[in-house]
């Protein structure tokens, strides 16, 4: 599915999107515990690249955002 949504978009080029084991990279057969979404893209000619670490858990997704600024710091 999400290979179809970047897919639809003219300007952007899919070059790879793949869900594997968040810890030990190798692929996975059940959508389930720590998953990392891995993709790249082009969008004219920069080639864009991000992963994204999911928890899965039953019916609940929940998404490591990473570091969070901590705006109390000043």
């Amino acid at each position: 599915r999400a290979r179809d949504l970047v897919a639809a978009e003219s300007i952007v080029r899919l070059d790879y999107a793949e869900l594997v084991d968040a810890d030990t990279i190798e692929p996975i057969t059940r959508l389930e515990g720590d998953v990392l979404l891995a993709l790249a893209a082009f969008v004219g000619r920069a080639r864009l690249i991000d992963n994204c670490r999911l928890h899965i858990k039953g019916d609940t997704v929940t998404v490591d955002l990473g570091v969070i600024a901590d705006d109390s710091l000043g």
